[in-house]
C-alpha cells in the first residue's frame, strides 16, 4: 500500500510487484500509469472504501492462515514430547438473524493417543469495548446462562455455540479455553481476531 499523493518514480511499488505482492496507490503522476493495468489505484474520495478492502484483505488472510495450520496439523507428526493437547482450529463467526446475533464455529482435533476418547468443558470470553470502555463478556452472559460448552470425541470434532452480543458491545476478540477432564492435561488458551460485520 502506497499512501504518498506525490509524484513517485514508485520503485517500491515495482519491487512489491515483481514478488508478486498485492500492490494500492492513489491515483496519480506515475503511480497511476504503473498500475492503470491492474486497476488498483484509489482516489482520496475512495480512501474509506480503500479501508475496508484492506480490512476484507486481511481478514481473507486470517482465515487462509487457520486454514493452513489445520492442515498442516493433521499432517504433522507429533514429537517424543508432544503432549494430548486438544487443538481449536477452523475458527469462523457467521452473522445470525438478529440485533447483535452471532454463532461461532470451529472444530478441535489431537494427534495424541486417538485411541481413547478425551472430553472436558470450553469456556469462551469476548473482549472489546462498551460505552467506550475495555470490557469482557463471558459465555453465561452471552448464551443464557450456560457456563461452558461440553466435548467429547477421539479424533475431530465441530462446535457450533450461538450467541448474543451485549447492546452497543463492540467484539474485538475471542478467546476459546479448552478445559480437558484429564488429570495431568493443562488448560489451552486460543485467541481469534473478531471478523465479523455488526448487524
Amino acid at each position: 500500500l502506497f499512501t504518498s499523493d506525490m509524484e513517485s518514480f514508485c520503485l517500491s511499488i515495482l519491487e512489491a510487484m515483481c514478488f508478486g505482492c498485492p500492490s494500492v496507490a492513489a491515483a496519480v503522476g506515475a503511480q497511476a500509469a504503473t498500475l492503470s493495468h491492474v486497476s488498483n489505484l484509489y482516489r482520496n474520495a475512495l480512501a474509506p472504501e480503500v479501508a475496508r478492502t484492506i480490512g476484507e484483505l486481511q481478514a481473507q488472510v486470517a482465515r487462509q492462515q487457520q486454514d493452513v495450520e489445520f492442515y498442516r496439523g493433521l499432517v504433522a507428526q507429533p514429537g517424543p514430547d508432544a503432549t494430548d493437547a486438544v487443538r481449536v482450529q477452523q475458527f469462523q463467526i457467521a452473522v445470525l438473524p438478529g440485533a447483535q446475533r452471532f454463532a461461532l464455529r470451529f472444530s478441535l482435533s489431537r494427534l495424541q493417543r486417538p485411541e481413547e476418547a478425551i472430553n472436558g468443558t470450553l469456556g469462551i470470553t469476548v473482549e472489546g469495548t462498551q460505552a467506550g470502555d475495555a470490557t469482557s463478556v463471558d459465555l453465561a452472559q452471552l448464551a443464557g446462562g450456560r457456563k461452558d460448552v461440553p466435548f467429547n470425541f477421539r479424533y475431530y470434532q465441530t462446535i457450533e455455540q450461538p450467541l448474543t452480543l451485549p447492546a452497543d458491545f463492540k467484539p474485538d476478540r475471542v478467546t476459546i479455553e479448552v478445559r480437558p477432564a484429564r488429570k495431568g492435561v493443562a488448560p489451552y488458551r486460543r485467541t481469534f481476531v473478531w471478523t465479523a460485520d455488526l448487524s
